[in-house]
């Protein structure tokens, strides 16, 4: 009995397209997987990358708290920036070698003192996380416009907004800060935050000259 070659061929030739065809759609779906592994790995690289930088801004708000207050003292005092800053023919002072400050009275702006929105050119003072004066690094800048507002004159106390010297006062005015905080970081992300405190007069009053630490 003799066999049909023919038909033998034929069905070889079927087993091998239909692996061919097998093989391209695994091939394809390995290709999407891993498309879709390194689109999900670069949005959460993102993602961490924004996030950080929201917090740098975030943070940099309690440090411009903390500059406004020494700064004001600074300022009502008479030291000014005479004490540990270096300060250039232009009036830009450099604190602590990270701190760049080109509006040396900055505490006292007004809202008519400042023009457009926060950026390298209209910043009051600027933090370098890594101590390095450079905009082409990571840094904070920061702006502020203030105005004074009458406390009521009631047995309400009125906290002062910051942990030193912590005393409150039943009347009297305070100063309430609008304070701009944007971070440049990684990856050219920028955060911008802005928000408000208030600085009660009597502590600034109280705080004795040697409290100005610039």
């Amino acid at each position: 009995m003799k066999k049909d070659k023919h038909n033998s061929i034929d069905e070889r030739g079927f087993i091998l397209v239909i692996s061919l065809l097998i093989l391209l759609i695994v091939s394809f779906l390995g290709i999407m997987a891993t498309k879709s592994t390194i689109t999900e790995i670069m949005i959460s690289g993102n993602d961490r990358v924004h996030k950080q930088t929201f917090y740098q801004a975030d943070g940099g708000t309690e440090l411009a708290q903390h500059l406004l207050f020494q700064n004001q003292i600074c300022l009502d005092s008479g030291n000014g920036f005479s004490k540990t800053a270096t300060i250039d023919e232009n009036d830009v002072a450099i604190l602590n070698g990270s701190i760049l400050v080109s509006n040396l009275g900055f505490a006292n702006s007004r809202p008519s003192d400042v023009a457009g929105s926060i950026s390298d050119s209209t910043r009051f003072f600027t933090y370098y996380p890594d101590a390095t004066i450079d905009d082409s690094a990571a840094h904070t800048n920061f702006l502020n416009t203030s105005r004074v507002i009458p406390l009521p004159g009631s047995s309400q106390a009125m906290i002062s907004g910051y942990d030193r010297p912590g005393l409150s006062s039943t009347s009297g005015t305070a100063k309430l800060f609008t304070i701009a905080s944007q971070h440049h970081g990684q990856q050219n992300s920028e955060s911008t935050l802005k928000v408000r405190w208030m600085l009660n007069n009597s502590v600034v009053s109280s705080s004795a000259k040697s409290d100005c630490k610039f």
